[in-house]
């Protein structure tokens, strides 16, 4: 057998155990973050928040409706949209470990030929196995590799273009130089038309093979700048996508990319910032240093000190290689200024969130995967270079030397991916997402109006209404955050929102929960939905879409409106005049939601979730919905209070109101001493 087939057949190997560990792990629903958006969009072919990530829609599209696999499958990878796109997750995930196994056996064996069966090979075949498993079965890459988001995608198509690096360095003829130059380019524009990070890869490594190419054409070098432009454009193909899927808006989708100055706003993330992962103005809480030192604390936590320690074996490998005049010498300088490069520009200009903050870390983490593929490269190369040693120096013995060394490594990383893969193994808190929404959606009635503001209740709840049976097409639902962007009212003259008035936007618009231009947007929304009375099931709003500050004694919001918690959102009613009259009845309902929400998530209530993670925001808006009732119904106790003297017949009312905020309170205070959400 050839060594290149044997090699081959190692990598589908791992691809295999790979998937066997992603599929056991695999979400069996939406999962937090931009899934439920990314999904929505896949299903109604529209376009996501920028940079529209085309080439995700597109392969999850096609996954969701033309997989041609739908009878070989198990029925709970197919039984919804969510399952069938982390499924394919997965694959794309199970491809990149395969890549990065390639990617580190080919650099050990740049400068020489792969000789036959021996003691040396093993060690070589060892060492990339353990830093592709390292990278495959980290707990980040567990969680991401396992849902529908598109960092799996791109770590297949980086870790592609790592691998044509050096295939373009080792290539001893002319043609072959070409044929993987152009290939590497195609792979290049792939990657930016999904996740637009990857620039910070393919910016340097252009240029470094643009210098390859210099050294061996230099004459045809203008003509083959010209077909790896070409290749490259095609690469970008997919965002034609957006122009297509802006013809026809969809309720929720963003942008407007039927011009050229929307097409160019969208896909260079205007409305966020171009070179910012957030809209907000920079945070000053880290400097740059802060955030280096946060990403090699998280690698230490994600790959513990054994992996720390190989990554510095490796590191000062490749820093030692760097002085050498060979093949191996360049792509060792090359994979160091790329990790250097990523790290540098990403913290230093891209990164604008604040880490101190448990849910802007979990975000922010997600973009350490990319470097997370050089540094498990360092361990695999960390891991040969220790195990060269102990056979280059042991005299006696040297088979027992290394497969004791073998033996140390194995068990340390075992344990390592048993602590990571334990972390994913709760197949319950992955459905939390699915029935949070589901939990909300159920306590509305027929011909509703429910207004989101976050992420959370947005992306899980149009997953839910677009893709699956659980449409509730009889819920108006719409995104605050959406309405001051000039291009909504696209959707709007489409008439995608039948019945609801959009008032005016004014100057000054905000969007922030704290801010007064959204309170002031919220309130003139409310205004004009209200008069017109064409909701008979009520408007409902996100409790997180306003200020606490502003709700005042029995619920009332900026002295228009009251507020009454119905399970996990609010209740919006004209100001009751006559609370003593009118607001009992209304808490009777406000209960009953609250208690139906509560019965639908009480299996996750004694779940111990990672805080910053999104089933942990899930469940403290469930735990959030008792402490609002029982505040509201302490408010109505207290107001009820003023009037006992006079009013001997309120005190039933009072103490039994009084006796359910106690309740709620002490169920909140229970729950926070412990740490976990309601018991």
């Amino acid at each position: 057998m050839k060594h290149e087939n044997k090699n081959n057949m190692i990598s589908f190997l791992i691809f295999v155990i790979n998937l066997t560990g992603y599929l056991y792990f695999m979400n069996p629903s939406v999962a937090g973050g931009d899934a439920g958006e990314l999904l929505s969009e896949a299903c109604i072919r529209g376009t996501a928040h920028p940079p529209g990530y085309p080439l995700f829609t597109i392969l999850s599209h096609l996954f969701i409706r033309y997989a041609p696999w739908h009878g070989s499958l198990p029925s709970y990878i197919l039984k919804s949209a969510a399952s069938r796109v982390n499924f394919l997750c997965c694959l794309l995930g199970s491809g990149s470990g395969a890549i990065l196994y390639q990617l580190i056996f080919s650099y050990l064996y740049m400068d020489v030929e792969i000789p036959k069966f021996d003691l040396f090979y093993l060690i070589n075949v060892f060492s990339a196995v353990v830093g592709s498993f390292c990278f495959s079965f980290s707990s980040l890459i567990l969680e991401y590799h396992t849902a529908a988001e598109v960092f799996a995608l791109n770590n297949l198509l980086v870790s592609l273009i790592l691998y044509q690096t050096i295939r373009i360095t080792r290539a001893r003829t002319i043609v072959k130089v070409k044929r993987e130059s152009i290939l590497g380019a195609f792979y290049a524009g792939l990657s930016l038309s999904n996740q637009h990070t990857s620039l910070l890869y393919v910016a340097p490594l252009i240029v470094y093979v643009l210098l390859i190419l210099w050294r061996r054409i230099e004459k045809e070098i203008v003509t083959m700048t010209m077909r790896l432009s070409f290749s490259f454009i095609m690469g970008l193909s997919p965002y034609v996508y957006l122009v297509i899927s802006s013809w026809y808006p969809s309720a929720g989708s963003w942008g407007d990319m039927t011009s050229l100055h929307g097409f160019l706003r969208h896909v260079l993330r205007s409305e966020y910032g171009t070179f910012r992962l957030s809209p907000n103005q920079r945070f000053k809480n880290e400097n740059s240093f802060n955030r280096w030192l946060a990403y090699f604390i998280h690698a230490k936590d994600q790959f513990t000190y054994i992996g720390v320690g190989l990554f510095t074996f490796g590191f000062a490998s490749l820093l030692v290689k760097c002085r050498r005049n060979s093949k191996q010498s360049l792509v060792a300088f090359v994979m160091i200024l790329v990790f250097v490069f990523y790290l540098s520009i990403w913290n230093g200009l891209f990164s604008n969130l604040p880490l101190s903050l448990p849910m802007a870390y979990e975000v922010h983490a997600r973009f350490w995967m990319q470097p997370n593929l050089i540094y498990c490269f360092c361990i695999g190369v960390g891991s040969k270079s220790i195990l060269s040693f102990v056979f280059d120096h042991v005299q006696k013995h040297k088979g027992t030397a290394v497969y004791t060394v073998i033996f140390i490594i194995t068990s340390g990383l075992s344990h390592f991916i048993s602590k990571d893969t334990s972390v994913g193994s709760d197949f319950k808190t992955k459905m939390i997402l699915h029935d949070y929404a589901n939990a909300i959606l159920n306590t509305l009635p027929k011909n509703s109006l429910l207004l989101s503001h976050s992420d959370l209740n947005w992306n899980s709840i149009r997953y839910l209404q677009t893709c699956e049976s659980v449409r509730r097409s009889d819920v108006t639902h719409v995104n605050f955050q959406l309405l001051p962007f000039p291009w909504f009212q696209r959707q709007i003259e489409a008439g995608l929102y039948p019945n609801v008035i959009f008032p005016d936007i004014l100057p000054n618009v905000s969007t922030g929960r704290l801010d007064h231009g959204n309170a002031v947007l919220i309130t003139r929304f409310l205004r004009a939905n209200l008069a017109t009375r064409n909701f008979s099931g009520g408007l409902y709003m996100e409790m997180q879409s306003i200020a606490d500050t502003d709700i005042g004694t029995n619920g009332i919001y900026r002295g228009e409106f009251t507020l009454v918690p119905w399970g996990m959102v609010y209740r919006v009613l004209p100001a009751i005049m006559n609370p003593k009259a009118d607001l009992p009845k209304w808490f009777l309902q406000s209960i009953k939601s609250t208690y139906l929400t509560r019965n639908q998530m009480k299996e996750y209530s004694k779940v111990k979730l990672r805080q910053g993670s999104w089933e942990y925001a899930a469940m403290c808006v469930f735990l959030d919905m008792h402490y609002q009732l029982g505040i509201h119904l302490l408010s109505f106790a207290l107001y009820l209070a003023k009037f006992l003297k006079e009013e001997h017949s309120l005190i039933p009312r009072y103490a039994q109101t009084l006796k359910d905020a106690s309740k709620l309170l002490d169920q909140v205070h229970r729950a926070v001493s412990k740490s976990h959400a309601i018991r």
